[in-house]
C-alpha cells in the first residue's frame, strides 16, 4: 500500500501479528484463496466515521486448519488494525497501520471470508462467492 503526500510516493506499512517472530513492518499483504472457497487469509478495508471524523480500518482473517488437510473447518483469529503516524524512528514508514485488536472468532470454519463477515458484519468480497453454509463449508 502507498501513500502520496506533496508529490513524493512512501509505503504504508502494516505492524506485525502480535506473537510473531519478525516485528518489523509488512509491506504488502497477501490474501490466501487456496482454491477460492477454502480461503486461508483474507483482509478487507472498511471506512467509516469515528468521533465525527473519516476512518479507515483494516481487518485481517487468518484461518489455520494445522495439521489437517485445507479445506477442513479450522479456527480462525481476525487482526484489526487502524493507520497512524509513524514517530520518525528509522526504518519505519510515515504512515501505517498499527494493530489495535485480535478477536478470535468462535467455531470453526472451512473459509477466512466467513468468519470475517460474522465477527465484523462487513459484506463479503466480490469475488468470495457466497458462502454455502453458515460456516462456510461444503455439506
Amino acid at each position: 500500500m502507498t501513500n502520496t503526500v506533496e508529490g513524493k510516493t512512501s509505503v504504508i506499512g502494516v505492524e506485525a501479528r502480535p506473537g510473531s517472530s519478525n516485528t518489523s513492518l509488512r509491506d504488502h499483504l497477501s490474501d490466501a484463496p487456496h482454491t477460492g472457497e477454502d480461503a486461508l487469509a483474507t483482509f478487507q478495508f472498511a471506512k467509516g466515521r469515528l468521533d465525527g471524523k473519516p476512518f479507515v480500518l483494516l481487518f485481517e482473517a487468518i484461518r489455520d486448519p494445522g495439521e489437517h488437510p485445507v479445506p477442513s473447518p479450522a479456527p480462525t483469529v481476525i487482526y484489526v488494525y487502524s493507520p497512524t503516524h509513524s514517530d520518525g524512528t528509522p526504518g519505519w514508514t510515515p504512515s501505517y497501520f498499527h494493530f489495535v485488536r485480535k478477536i478470535p472468532v468462535p467455531g470453526t470454519f472451512c473459509s477466512s471470508d466467513t468468519p470475517l463477515k460474522v465477527a465484523t458484519g462487513l459484506p463479503l468480497s466480490a469475488d468470495a462467492g457466497p458462502p454455502p453454509s453458515a460456516d462456510g463449508c461444503l455439506h
